[in-house]
Order: structure tokens, then sequence, then C-alpha cells
């Protein structure tokens, strides 16, 4: 019998597993349909409204995710104040986005701008989704984001096969995030909504504090929110649309499977979070990355084989170009995990403060490397300078953290690795002899 924490799991793997799938084949019949130019102005407006997100979430997602695990009806309440301060910030950097993007974008541009735009909106206010994970109710979630994502796709691919103008297409973008979102208000209101109401005096009080706390805790999501998604933004800026549209498919192929390493890596906090000993940590962090390496191996090897055909099968010869940055991006999303799991050892040692600093190292750093490698090696330049930014955070800036200590968990790594190669040696020299 499955526990309550690996039913929540399963039904977290089925959404994404769905997603993935869903995605990859009707994005690729959708991006074939619009060409290069088209999918590259969504992919700049998603970039620059996905920060928008983490923007007007302002922080407030950690204090309410703790709330509602420690206070469920204190957490409820809370939900009218996240709301409310949510809108307000989102609704303010969004139309100075809107004023920007006006200014580079055509009519067609716009209106998908502004799709998006909605999109985001229904994201960033979605508190339910938060609320059903805290009481490991996933399954409302993936039910609710499944029915959404269905629709929108079925809407995709409908208008693909009926040719129906390119400035309709924004409108499956909304349906995958309203549906869900209404869906699951629904379903938190039937049952709680005798707690939902607030007083004004509270409501300003609470405010008040989201505001002061989420100032706090924005900073560095905001950093961390521009640094994926950097490139995108420099390839526009040198580029423009075109190109963006090739390197955003080679993005989304490159990262499409990142969801397999995630759950490894969740799977494998607790054990780790919970260890006291030192010593024991290395090996348990040790053998996390030796993990993840393992699983990336064939998954890449895959992906390396197959994504000439796929891209010129699925995309069409427009998008040729996406081949080798693809393949990069790909080693590059291995990279990325390794150091999520090394950044989790660092968290276990409340090493808050040197991972700020770290993340405002490498934005630079990236952007540094992502300018001057785009102008000259093109978008093969941009996908390499995503692999040297991770490699050097994943190894000699982390190496400064603790004298050293993740030093001694990639150490440790290759200790398991020789270990095991001696042994299987070792055993076909008996066996010759």
């Amino acid at each position: 019998m499955l526990s309550k924490t690996q039913k929540n799991f399963l039904w977290m793997i089925a959404e994404k597993t769905i997603g993935v799938v869903g995605l990859f084949f009707i994005n690729a019949l959708v991006a074939k349909y619009l060409g290069p130019v088209v999918i590259g102005q969504i992919a700049i407006a998603t970039a620059i409204f996905q920060i928008v997100q983490v923007v007007g979430v302002f922080g407030s997602d950690s204090i309410f995710y703790k709330r509602i695990s420690t206070n469920l009806i204190g957490g409820i309440q809370l939900m009218m104040p996240v709301f409310v301060l949510r809108s307000i910030i989102f609704i303010i950097f969004a139309s100075i986005c809107i004023m920007f993007l006006n200014m580079r974008m055509d009519l067609t541009g716009m209106t998908l701008v502004l799709s998006i735009c909605l999109a985001y909106y229904f994201y960033t206010i979605d508190t339910y989704t938060s609320f059903n994970e805290s009481l490991l109710n996933s399954r409302i979630n993936a039910i609710a984001n499944v029915v959404g994502l269905i629709i929108g796709l079925v809407a995709r691919a409908l208008m693909v096969r009926y040719k129906v103008p390119i400035i309709y297409f924004g409108l499956p973008l909304i349906i995958i995030s309203a549906i869900p979102y209404f869906l699951k208000s629904y379903v938190f209101r039937k049952q709680y909504k005798r707690m939902v109401t607030i007083k004004y005096s509270v409501l300003k009080k609470r405010l008040f504090h989201l505001s002061y706390a989420g100032s706090i805790l924005v900073i560095p999501s905001i950093i961390s929110s521009i640094y994926p998604r950097l490139n995108v933004l420099i390839i526009s800026f040198l580029y423009g649309n075109h190109d963006v549209g090739i390197y955003s498919v080679s993005q989304s192929i490159a990262t499409s499977w990142s969801f397999i390493l995630l759950s490894l890596l969740t799977s494998c906090l607790p054990s780790l979070f919970r260890e006291k000993n030192n010593q024991k940590i290395i090996k348990l962090g040790a053998r996390l990355h030796l993990n993840i390496i393992l699983l990336s191996i064939p998954v890449m090897l895959v992906i390396t084989f197959l994504v000439n055909f796929a891209i010129l099968y699925l995309y069409g010869e427009s998008y040729k170009e996406s081949i080798t940055p693809c393949i990069l991006l790909c080693f590059s999303t291995l990279l990325s995990t390794l150091g999520m799991a090394s950044s989790k050892i660092i968290i276990k040692f409340s090493g808050y403060r040197f991972l700020l600093w770290k993340t405002i190292f490498i934005l630079v750093l990236s952007l540094v490397l992502s300018y001057f490698f785009s102008i000259r090696f093109g978008l093969i330049g941009a996908a390499s300078a995503v692999i040297i930014t991770e490699v050097f955070s994943l190894t000699v800036i982390n190496y400064l953290f603790m004298q050293g200590f993740i030093l001694s968990v990639h150490i440790e790594m290759f200790k398991i690795i020789y270990v095991y190669f001696r042994r299987l040696f070792g055993m076909k020299k008996s066996d010759g002899s």
C-alpha cells in the first residue's frame, strides 16, 4: 500500500509526463506551422513574463507554504492578502513590459504578448497549487492541470489543422493556465469558502507583512529566474526573433527530461537533510550526484542520436540550426541538476548568504560569456556559454563553501566510480586466470 507522500509524488510525475509528451508533439506541430519568427516572439514574451511572474509572487510562496503547513486556518486567511499583493505587483510590472514590447512587435506579436501576459497572471495569482501541495493533495493539481493542458493542446492541434490565423494562437496559452486555476478554485471554495473571509484592517496588516517579508526573499528569486532566460534575451537583442525561435526549440527539447532528474533529486533530499554526520552527508551527496549522472547518460545518448531526425521530421527544415545547440544544452541540463544537488547540500548547512552571492556572480558571468560567445559563435556560442557557466558554478565556486565540502563530495563520487571499475576489471582478470 502506497503512503500519502508516495501517492502525491506519483501524481506529480504523472502530470509532468503527460505534459512533456503532449507538449513535445503538439508544440512541434505548432512551431512548424507558425515558423521561427513567431515562435521567437512567443519565446521572448514568455521569458519576460516568467520573470514578471517571479516578481509578482514577491517571495510570498515560501511565506504562504510555511503558514499553510503549520496553521491551516491562518494560511487560508492569508490567501486574500496574497492574491491582492500579487495582482498589484504583476499588473504594474506587466504594464511596463507591454509598453517596452510594443516598440519591438507588430500587431500579431502584441496580440500574442497580451495572451501570454494574461496566462502568466493566472499562474501568478494561483495559491491553490501551493495549498494542495502543502496538504499532500497533488491529485487535485494534477487533474486540473491535465484537463487544462489537454483542452489547450487539442485547441492548438485543431487551429493548425484548420489553418486558423496566427493572431488567435494566444488563446490556447490562456486556456492552459486559466482552466486549471478556476477548477482548483472551485474545489477549494467548495470545501473552505467560510474560512476565506477577512476584515479590511487585518487585510491591510497582512499586506504590509507580506510586502516586508517578501522584499527580502524576492531578490534571489528574481536573479534565479533571469539566469536560465538570459540567453533568450541576449539572442533577441543581438539577432532578433528568428534566432530566438531556433534557440527556444533547442532549449525546450534539451530540458524536456529535466523533471526526471528533479524527481530523483526530490526523493533523495529527505535522507540527506535528516543526516547529521558530515562524512555520511558526503557519501549520500556523492551517491546522489552519481545517480543523477547514471540516469542522464541513456537519455543524453538517445537525444544525441535522435535529435537530428526529431527536429527535421517534427519541426521541419527551418529549424535545422537547432540540432547542435540542442545537444550542447542537453549536457547543460545534467550539469544544472548536479548544481542543484550541490546547492541542496549547501542549504543543509544554512549557506543562504553564500548562495545569494554565488547567484549574483554567476548571473554576471553568464551575461558576459553569453554576450561575447553569441557574438563570436552565434547560437552554438550561446549554448557553449551555458555549459562553461554551469561547470564553473558546479566546481570552482562551490568549492569555496566550507573549505571545500562540495569538493569532498565530488572526490567521494570519483572514488565510488574507481572502486566499481577496479572490482569489475579485477573480476574479469580472475575469471581469465
